[in-house]
């Protein structure tokens, strides 16, 4: 049972030149491939911290069997189900049709659940009989990752920038800014 990161996002949701604005280092390239790093992991660290992703991208969900009427899905916000596949009783790999499932994108986290009257299929009592793909995020575009999400993790880029060593000689060396903290606990995700 686990999720795998099938497709990563093919853009951040900070630009370079938006970092750099926000460093107030706009016309100095020095630095470029560091910022860009920082970018990076600032929307990683932001993404564990809330428990969901921003950028759309591609997951895999395998697990045993069916245990319950309803499959959650980690990584919220999620956009679709792309497939959901089981090892048959021979087991021949079969894709479950729409028709047996409904998904709710609008929940956190999103799910899929058996349609009334339907049954979910015998699977092969094998390791990771079942695997769901599906997409996740709030869209293929920096603009649909809210605003929060962005101011916190600019706060985080910039004090990454600053602060480059992992002990400072002198200064007391704290968490990340606990202003990206309180923009970001509205998105937090607790039932996962």
């Amino acid at each position: 049972m686990g999720y795998k990161l099938k497709t990563a996002p093919t853009i951040e949701p900070i630009t370079l030149a938006e970092a750099k604005i926000h460093l107030k280092v706009d016309s100095d390239t020095t630095d470029d491939l560091l910022i860009s790093a920082l970018i990076s992991a600032a929307r990683e660290a932001c993404e564990k911290y809330t428990g969901r992703v921003f950028i759309e991208q591609s997951w895999e969900y395998v697990f045993e069997d069916f245990k319950d009427d309803e499959i959650e899905l980690d990584n919220p916000p999620l956009i679709s189900v792309t497939s959901l596949t089981y090892k048959d009783i021979s087991g021949v790999t079969e894709t479950i049709a729409t028709s047996v499932y409904d998904v709710d994108t609008h929940s956190y986290p999103g799910s899929i659940f058996l349609k009334f009257g339907q049954l979910w299929p015998l699977v092969q009592d094998v390791e990771n009989a079942i695997m769901v793909t599906y997409k996740a995020g709030y869209g293929a575009t920096a603009a649909s990752v809210p605003a929060s999400i962005m101011a916190a993790m600019l706060l985080i880029i910039g004090h990454l920038y600053e602060n480059r060593e992992d002990v400072i000689t002198g200064r007391q060396v704290n968490e990340l800014p606990k202003g990206s903290k309180y923009l970001l606990d509205p998105f937090k995700v607790y039932c996962i």
